[in-house]
């Protein structure tokens, strides 16, 4: 009688633990409510339990389903706060300093996922960081994560107020978007950061909109037909490539029966080379070199004094590192484009020579510490005196270890963020249930080359995400490729120029709008610094196309051609207050052709509200380009609002990407 006794209250306690209420990741305290609507509260309880939601005065209930999910809708009301909200259930959950407020999406690759700090070191980032104290600007961030289903929460994250804590590992053109219509607006703004670098499109498509491609309905009929699990085969591709990295440090003449011989402080390095630090190999004398590199370097401690704490800051590292500190490893990591913060035991630190040693394996392209002043590689000490920084950038000295080329063919790497549908289904379908303003996106770099199909899938892709929302035909807001690579000497094919058409023709969709920057990119570098003009153009887009103001937000959009002794005439709309020429007295940039399709430089003059284009050697032209190229540096027709115009083609001959998928 005891036992089952017992056992039943075991049973019971069990019972409660598990259907304790509960709320998603998105729903905590320093929220932003979309102002002016209802919006959804939702989470988990027993099966059949009775919930209730209180906000602003008002009281809301309903019951827990089979499934034990819940879900109630309360008017949040006019822009405010903080306020209280709780839900009642089986516990009380009290959520403080809520606000509402005008919440956006902020999602797509790299450059919207690029931070303040971090690797992204964005213009200015410290006076940025020092001044970002936007108490009723929320910023939440979706942890990087993938499924083969549609999810119903994310991984994790909280919202966190915005100020010079929590900002610099934050999207820098998220937060310079939300500063700007916080400071237009007057009220609360919340942005959800939700991207991962280097993922092509269709990993943010759902399988129900993607399978509607010809091009991808073969995978995604694969998908259905395995039940294809992404955490399993993640799982055996890990393993995979874990056995490939032991298969890479065995052969490594550093390494010697699992042991590091080259960390030691006592090796021999006088024959090493050397080599300033930072920097990438391929803009040193390495030059390309995709396989294993031993650096070493060594810093003096004058004394030994109580340490209390120390870090060691080396930056990002182009691909995967270990680090040992006087033969000790202090770190590893495979990520490369995060930052190294490695935490020191202090007793591992020693008075005189101190050795530092970084082993790199780089899978392909550039390699090395990057993206990081000379001044942040140091050692932070934490004494009772204050902090200590013994700065550790120089020359340093190096060593190849291995090419990868000397190995067996690499085994498939751990790639599933790109395989269609993950990404939504881990880091989109999950917020669909949150009111939202609108979206902002910016991507593109890693379909290039599939740029003719990109005009399939950007507007699948939105009417994807605002069919999913249930909100109708939301602002989606999204940034044209930059300028990148070296700039062309002459009129040719773009990859970059195509997929930034299949941009310009997604406007086509209603209450769409697009912040071109062929102006503020980096020949060099696919990550440009300059993010506050990209979030400032953005916002004026926003403030045209959500909130109705009356700004001028786009520069000139090619519009329609006539043809008149041999020239060409071309007409644009969103002139602005008129056309002009920035930063010089004559146009540059355009190009033209005749019928046997050869584009030569051609003169172009403003003329009223007219761009007149020529070339004395083209006696019958029949099409104009502008800004044609991957990198269309010195491209300077402007509206006198001073935004650039977008690239464009007057003709629609086949393209160089027509063909790729």
């Amino acid at each position: 009688m005891k036992m089952s006794t017992l056992f039943i209250g075991l049973l019971l306690l069990i019972n409660s633990n598990y259907a304790e209420i509960r709320l998603p990741k998105i729903i905590s305290d320093n929220m932003v409510l979309q102002r002016q609507t209802t919006c959804a509260i939702w989470g988990w309880a027993a099966p059949g339990e009775k919930v209730s939601v209180t906000f602003r005065g008002q009281k809301v209930q309903t019951n827990a389903v089979a499934d034990s999910s819940w879900s109630i809708q309360i008017p949040s009301g006019e822009a405010g706060g903080p306020f209280e909200l709780i839900i009642t259930g089986n516990k009380e959950i009290k959520l403080q300093n809520v606000m509402v407020g005008e919440v956006w999406i902020c999602s797509g690759q790299s450059n919207m996922e690029m931070p303040l700090a971090g690797w992204g070191k964005i213009d200015n980032y410290k006076q940025e960081i020092d001044s970002a104290n936007y108490s009723h600007i929320r910023l939440f961030t979706v942890p990087k994560s993938n499924y083969a289903a549609p999810l119903t929460d994310v991984v994790g994250g909280t919202w966190l107020p915005c100020n010079s804590s929590t900002i610099p590992e934050f999207s820098a053109v998220a937060y310079f978007f939300g500063k700007d219509l916080h400071k237009n607006l007057g009220v609360p703004i919340g942005l959800v950061n939700t991207s991962w670098g280097g993922t092509p499109i269709e990993s943010w498509i759902s399988r129900d909109a993607i399978r509607t491609v010809s091009d991808f309905q073969p995978f995604v009929a694969e998908m259905d037909k395995i039940n294809w699990d992404g955490q399993i085969a993640e799982a055996e591709s890990q393993r995979k490539f874990k056995n490939w990295e032991n298969d890479i440090l065995s052969h490594d003449p550093g390494f010697e029966a699992d042991k590091a011989l080259w960390c030691e402080p006592s090796y021999d390095d006088r024959d090493w080379l050397t080599m300033a630090v930072p920097q990438l190999w391929d803009k040193s004398i390495i030059g390309r070199f995709e396989g294993t590199l031993w650096y070493r370097s060594t810093f003096n401690l004058d004394q030994v004094m109580p340490i209390q704490k120390a870090v060691l800051y080396l930056g990002a590292i182009d691909e995967w590192d270990i680090t040992w500190l006087n033969g000790h490893e202090v770190g590893r990591m495979t990520i490369w484009d995060k930052p190294r913060v490695y935490t020191v035991d202090p007793k591992l630190l020693q008075p005189g020579l101190n050795h530092l040693v970084i082993h790199i394996i780089n899978f392909y392209a550039e390699g090395g510490l990057w993206q990081t002043p000379a001044d942040e590689i140091r050692l932070e000490l934490t004494t009772p005196a204050g902090q200590i920084r013994i700065p550790l950038a120089g020359n340093w000295k190096y060593r190849k270890g291995i090419l990868l080329s000397d190995l067996p063919p690499l085994k498939p790497r751990p790639e599933i963020q790109y395989t269609p549908t993950v990404l939504f289904n881990a880091m989109i379908h999950p917020l669909m249930k949150i009111r939202t303003r609108g979206v902002i996106w910016y991507q593109g770099e890693s379909n290039a080359g599939r740029a003719y199909q990109y005009r399939t899938l950007l507007p699948l892709m939105i009417n994807d995400w605002r069919e999913g929302w249930k909100e109708g035909a939301f602002p989606f807001l999204f940034v044209q490729l930059a300028n990148y690579n070296p700039a062309a000497a002459e009129p040719g094919e773009s990859d970059w120029a195509e997929l930034r058409e299949a941009q310009l023709m997604t406007l086509q969709l209603k209450n769409t709008a697009m912040a071109v920057t062929i102006d503020i990119g980096d020949a060099d570098d696919i990550h440009p610094k300059n993010k506050q003009d990209v979030g400032h153009r953005l916002a004026l887009a926003a403030l045209k196309i959500a909130y109705g103001q009356n700004v001028i937000y786009s520069g000139p959009v090619y519009e329609r051609m006539t043809m008149e002794k041999g020239k060409i005439l071309l007409q644009f709309k969103h002139r602005g207050s008129g056309l002009t020429v920035k930063n010089g007295e004559t146009l540059q940039g355009f190009a033209i052709a005749g019928a046997d399709r050869k584009f030569v430089k051609a003169t172009a003059q403003i003329v009223g509200t007219t761009v007149v284009v020529w070339n004395d050697l083209v006696k019958d032209p029949v099409a104009v380009r502008y800004a044609w190229a991957d990198n269309p540096q010195g491209c300077n027709l402007y509206n006198k609002e001073g935004l650039p115009a977008s690239p464009f083609r007057t003709d629609d001959w086949q393209g160089i990407t027509i063909n790729k998928k």
